[in-house]
């Protein structure tokens, strides 16, 4: 691993924000030029130069508290990325991941800073008592907890990213 991942870590873990830095992004894929074999095959770069900063890092700070998909169960609630690597540093997340919000859109690798807004883990974004969250149904029947901020505070994002949390926290859509 190049001391750069490390400095890129600490200088994201520094900053007053969440934030990421983008290592690595293939084309787009708007255009008819483009089959599921090649981004697949993308896909699968991205994802090994991921494995291999996993290994880099986990030598300086040891095993990832989550290292795995978004389809996984303790998937972490503020996580949006494919794949994700995590550590818990100066009391925030610090990750590598792969990321494809949708199937035109070019597949990333990023390091990245998280303080767990999407999920209630730090008490960030937490819903008023008192106030229903987003998402319950008639019979007040609500979606696992966090499931309503999640969906508010990624409103602006893309409708998929959107849907894929909503479903992955139960909601109704």
């Amino acid at each position: 691993m190049s001391k750069t991942t490390l400095d890129v870590l600490h200088t994201l873990l520094a900053a007053p924000q969440a934030g990421e830095h983008l290592l690595r992004e293939t084309r787009d894929f708007w255009e008819a030029d483009w089959d599921y074999d090649e981004m697949d095959a993308l896909y699968g770069e991205l994802v090994e130069e991921m494995e291999d900063l996993v290994a880099d890092l986990t030598a300086v700070w040891g095993e990832p508290e989550f290292h795995g998909r978004w389809d996984d169960d303790d998937y972490p609630e503020w996580a949006f990325h494919d794949r994700i690597a995590f550590w818990q540093r100066e009391g925030r997340y610090a990750y590598v991941a792969v990321r494809h919000e949708d199937k035109e859109l070019p597949i990333e690798l990023v390091l990245g800073v998280s303080d767990g807004a999407l999920g209630g883990d730090r008490g960030a974004g937490e819903i008023p008592a008192g106030v229903q969250p987003p998402g319950a149904d008639q019979r007040g029947v609500q979606p696992r907890p966090g499931a309503g901020r999640q969906v508010r505070q990624l409103g602006s994002a893309m409708p998929s990213l959107v849907v894929l949390l909503a479903r992955r926290s139960g909601a109704v859509i």
